[in-house]
């Protein structure tokens, strides 16, 4: 079982900022140090990472430095990136995660929360990106409060669109990432509207 060691210092107490979250088939794990090998590797797949960013995979400096800013984020707001294990046998298969949003993309705000997944071509096409999607999105809603989160996909990008329509997300409109330069449509989804 993967350990949970961030927390936070509560009057004296140190208490983890999130536990695991269990679904059907996955484990869903706060972010931490234990995820940094399997993340390289999974940021190191140019499959995997095709439709992210630039379309490349990350080198190792590049990957450590995403790595760094997820698990920052979840020590400065209680909630980031979930490293997604195969329940039973342990095995990582990528993340899920909800995350604000970084710079960069026209009409959206730095204090939005976008939610999004990387997963091991070895799973794709089982429906996993879908069950843990589902699971922070009402993370989100639940022990969050969000009242709303947005996902940006590549507009090529046909299986993460199918996750995003799962979810209940609604196509608000397509724009230019200006990081990227590359086409990514906006999905939203607000409290009241989920399935």
């Amino acid at each position: 079982m993967e350990p949970v060691v961030l927390s936070r210092d509560d009057g004296g107490a140190t208490q983890p900022i999130a536990d695991p979250i269990e679904t059907a088939r996955l484990r869903l794990v706060p972010w931490h140090d234990s995820h940094r090998e399997p993340f390289a590797r999974l940021a190191a797949d140019p499959d995997v990472t095709r439709y992210i960013g630039a379309g490349r995979p990350l080198v190792r400096g590049e990957a450590d430095a995403t790595f760094d800013r997820m698990l920052d984020h979840w020590r400065r707001h209680g909630f980031g990136w979930r490293a997604a294990f195969v329940r039973g046998v342990e095995d990582f298969v990528g993340f899920v995660g909800l995350n604000h949003l970084p710079p960069g993309t026209p009409g959206l705000s730095e204090s939005e929360v976008e939610i999004g997944w990387w997963l091991a071509q070895r799973v794709w096409g089982q429906g996993l990106a879908s069950e843990g999607a589902v699971a922070l999105r009402d993370e989100a809603f639940g022990r969050l409060g969000l009242a709303a989160i947005v996902a940006r996909v590549q507009t090529p990008n046909a299986a993460s669109r199918r996750v995003c329509d799962k979810l209940g997300m609604v196509h608000a409109r397509t724009v230019t990432d200006a990081r990227y330069g590359v086409r990514v449509a906006i999905y939203e989804l607000g409290r009241s509207r989920r399935k």
